[in-house]
């Protein structure tokens, strides 16, 4: 079976090549806007075909598409034909206007791109093909004429930041996130106003199978159908491993048709069940997120981590490192947030923040505000596409100062 390979623009020519060397790629497909790029891209390799295809505007363009009639019956489409799926994500998307700024090389990109304009009879609005700023992305939600949009929390984050950008998502109908969990402070904001949620998926599974809840006091807990196949195994800490199993009579989840043979699939996402309304949960971290200290405790950062970004000028926060004594607390601040002369006052702010989230910790981990570090406008987070913190090469930007703390 032929395999299409959509590597990102922004990562490196070498981290392309790599890419198309180790899959094997012997095609390369873009548009003519592109062909100075891709040159110099291929320019070290040899035996690729490149071919051009039209650009966006030619594929848009007024024309009526010549009629495609869909080869399968209702009855032969496994999930339209499940007597017991129940309403989920995918029903909001139906017949309306959608918005989101992530590419289509991305999973989510293309399923919106093609299956919900395809499947769903969603119109989808497509933006410049520039990085989306919080400003333009206002005017393409007023001016697209935008009834939901699917984001990454850092730029709902963004938008929530300013009148402008909040009322315009409050004119929403629905918004949908993913990648992360979006901070409480945002969701906040909004859920009051409009239908909120997360668009749980991986690169592996999908989209999960979810269902819609109306429970706004748990906008940021999801609910799994039971033809997910979804099972939460219990680690530690309250926390749960998402693991997806093979069960009889229910949909196969897609990790198995990429893997057909396992039977089992351990996510290593973290979630935690709401305390109140059981069965709905809530994404919190990696299995990889777990802080092992020096006299053999440790911590899930995530979990605490949380607890930090409460607070009003926090962006967000880490917490590090592998092999220490104690627990550092890193803080990226808000924008402007923060004067440099108004410093000491945020960080007195920070202690109501930091009892807060000691109340998870056993002593030993315990932070502390002689051990923050309040990351600097030269350094900023290192986050992926996503817009989610990238924790290990994030923590590395600052290595000499946590280890100047032990000195």
């Amino acid at each position: 079976m032929d395999q299409m390979v959509m590597p990102s623009p922004l990562i490196t020519s070498e981290a392309q090549n790599r890419i198309l060397s180790v899959k094997n790629c012997k095609i390369y497909l873009r548009p003519a806007s592109m062909a100075d790029k891709v040159a110099g891209l291929l320019k070290e390799t040899h035996g690729f075909q490149v071919i051009t295809f039209p650009e966006i505007e030619e594929i848009m363009k007024e024309e009526e598409a010549p009629v495609f009639t869909y080869p399968k019956s209702w009855e032969e489409d496994i999930m339209a034909s499940l007597p017991d799926l129940e309403l989920s994500v995918l029903h909001k998307f139906a017949q309306d206007r959608w918005y989101t700024p992530l590419p289509s090389l991305h999973l989510v990109g293309t399923l919106m791109v093609l299956a919900m304009a395809s499947f769903l009879e969603s119109t989808i609005v497509i933006g410049p093909a520039v990085q989306p700023t919080a400003n333009l992305v206002v005017n393409i939600l007023h001016y697209g004429r935008v009834d939901g949009a699917l984001m990454i929390p850092s730029l709902i984050e963004e938008l929530c930041l300013t009148d402008n950008g909040l009322q315009s998502l409050r004119k929403l109908k629905c918004l949908f996130y993913t990648g992360a969990p979006l901070n409480a402070k945002a969701g906040e904001k909004l859920v009051s106003h409009i239908h909120i949620a997360s668009m749980a998926g991986s690169t592996e599974g999908g989209l999960f199978l979810t269902k819609l809840h109306n429970k706004k006091d748990a906008w940021d807990y999801i609910n799994f159908q039971a033809h997910a196949s979804a099972e939460l195994v219990p680690r530690f800490n309250n926390l749960h491993e998402l693991v997806f199993v093979r069960r009889p009579g229910c949909l196969v989840p897609l990790v198995f048709k990429v893997n057909p043979d396992l039977e089992r699939f351990e996510t290593n996402d973290m979630l935690v069940e709401h305390p109140v309304h059981k069965g709905l949960w809530k994404f919190i971290g990696r299995g990889d997120d777990y802080v092992n200290f020096s006299h053999g405790d440790g911590m899930h950062a995530s979990l605490i981590e949380a607890e930090i970004e409460n607070h009003p000028a926090v962006k967000s926060a880490l917490i590090g490192e592998n092999g220490r004594p104690a627990p550092v607390l890193l803080v990226e601040l808000v924008p402007n947030a923060v004067a440099d002369n108004e410093e000491k006052n945020f960080i007195a702010s920070l202690q109501p923040f930091i009892e807060n989230a000691n109340v998870r910790c056993h002593d030993c981990v315990k932070l502390s505000l002689d051990r923050l570090i309040l990351a600097r406008h030269e350094k900023p987070f290192v986050r992926n596409v996503k817009g989610g913190v990238v924790r290990m090469q994030t923590l590395a930007l600052y290595k000499g100062e946590i280890s100047a703390m032990f000195c």
